[in-house]
């Protein structure tokens, strides 16, 4: 034992004069990529490191949006049955109209895009309001999320990916200028508080949505075999619905279940002024009502087949 001491002793002094490690994260340039390193506290010619970024808050849905197989329809839909508002069209370099957004509010809207090829899914992707675009961007790609490589500067908005490769678009709150009450507009709705759409991997998703994103569970529920849970965004009352069909092999209904919800003042109301607002060309559109525990509800397809729901609070 005594001929280990100086052994020991040496050990010892040698680990006291070794530079203190931490783990930090490092972004990718190339990439847009983070990974967990350690790093020398007292390397003075090391790189300044990354701190990890925290998540900025996420205060709402900012937009949903779908293709169109039936563009001029659509728009009348949005516009002359609901009485929407639109947005300036946006145009192709061919000249040709291939988006219109109408607007919810002052903050929220519904994008149609022309169909590019043909498919029994419309729903496109989703965005969602942070307070701070760069923050999220840092904060998503140290969690392996797929995000720009560069920084977007002065740009407000950029696609991000969950885990399912389902794409989710990250909107700054600062585009829309001074935070003020939303203004009333035309139309029945005022607001979308809740977005729902099948997902093929339930665990991945709750993964993206309550581990990175700071969601909270609030219901969970298994009907027809299908499962579906509810979580609300961490910083807003505005909620999203995961739904994953529980036969793998099954062909999803995507029409009724990659669906959308507006709130409106009153249902009542809200059905009196939808029979009166008739398509010009004649067209008739399908509306259910349905009773809820609370307050009451009504359901209606756009004519794409998309479901919408218009509650009360």
């Amino acid at each position: 034992m005594k001929q280990l001491l100086p052994l020991l002793f040496c050990l010892l002094v040698m680990n006291s004069f070794a530079p203190a490690t931490k783990e930090v994260f490092q972004i990718n340039k190339d990439t847009g990529s983070a990974k967990l390193t350690t790093s020398a506290s007292n390397d003075e010619t090391s790189q300044s490191p990354i701190t990890k970024p925290l998540c900025a808050k996420i205060l709402g849905i900012a937009h949903l949006a779908y293709y169109s197989n039936n563009f001029e329809k659509e728009k009348q839909f949005y516009g002359e049955y609901l009485g929407l508002n639109s947005y300036p069209s946006r145009f192709d370099k061919n000249g040709v109209e291939d988006m219109i957004k109408y607007r919810f509010g002052n903050k929220q809207s519904v994008e149609l895009f022309i169909e590019k090829k043909s498919d029994d899914r419309r729903f496109y992707h989703y965005a969602v309001m942070v307070d701070n675009s760069e923050q999220m961007r840092q904060y998503l790609a140290s969690k392996g999320l797929k995000v720009p490589k560069d920084s977007i500067k002065n740009k407000s908005n950029y696609f991000a990916y969950d885990f399912n490769n389902m794409i989710c678009e990250i909107v700054d709150i600062r585009k829309f200028g001074p935070d003020k009450k939303d203004a009333q507009l035309p139309g029945i709705a005022s607001h979308i508080d809740c977005v729902g759409f099948v997902v093929p991997d339930m665990e991945k998703a709750l993964k993206f949505y309550v581990e990175v994103l700071g969601c909270k569970e609030i219901n969970r529920k298994i009907e027809k075999n299908i499962l579906k849970v509810m979580v609300q965004l961490q910083d807003s009352p505005d909620k999203i619905e995961l739904i994953e069909y529980q036969q793998k092999d099954a062909s999803p209904d995507y029409g009724f279940y990659d669906y959308y919800s507006i709130l409106v003042p009153s249902v009542t109301n809200a059905i009196t002024q939808l029979k009166n607002n008739k398509l010009k060309d004649g067209s008739e559109i399908n509306i259910q009502k349905l009773n809820v525990k609370k307050g009451k509800q009504i359901e209606l397809f756009d004519l794409n087949g998309t479901r919408i729901l218009l509650h009360e609070l």
